[in-house]
């Protein structure tokens, strides 16, 4: 039972360290370790410029994905420019459903 209680209690300082944040420099700064990292003993130091890289790449990634949006756009634009003016106009009542409706009301006059 005085084991349950202590593993209790462990728990419940580790939730609290781990909420409140570790301070650095009057500001909380706010992180997660990668899975296993908690048992490399590391200091505080290490624990700050751990929490602190993700958020550099977090803008790094943000960076291409925008890049890769505007990619998609200039692949589809690139696809489009092939087609003819009567396949363009065919295709733009597809993507708006037109293309259905008069799919569907000509099966209904047969």
């Amino acid at each position: 039972m005085r084991k349950c209680v202590v593993a209790g209690l462990i728990l419940l300082g580790m939730a609290l360290f781990v909420t409140t944040g570790i301070s650095g420099g009057g500001k909380k700064i706010k992180g997660q370790l990668p899975p296993g990292w908690k048992n490399l003993d590391l200091s505080k130091e290490q624990i700050l410029k751990i929490y602190t890289i993700p958020t550099q790449f977090r803008e790094k990634v943000k960076a291409l994905e925008a890049q890769i949006k505007d990619l998609r756009v200039q692949e589809k634009s690139d696809m489009v420019k092939v087609l003819s003016a009567e396949q363009k106009e065919q295709l733009k009542k597809i993507l708006l459903g037109e293309d259905k409706k008069s799919t569907t009301k000509s099966k209904d006059k047969d």
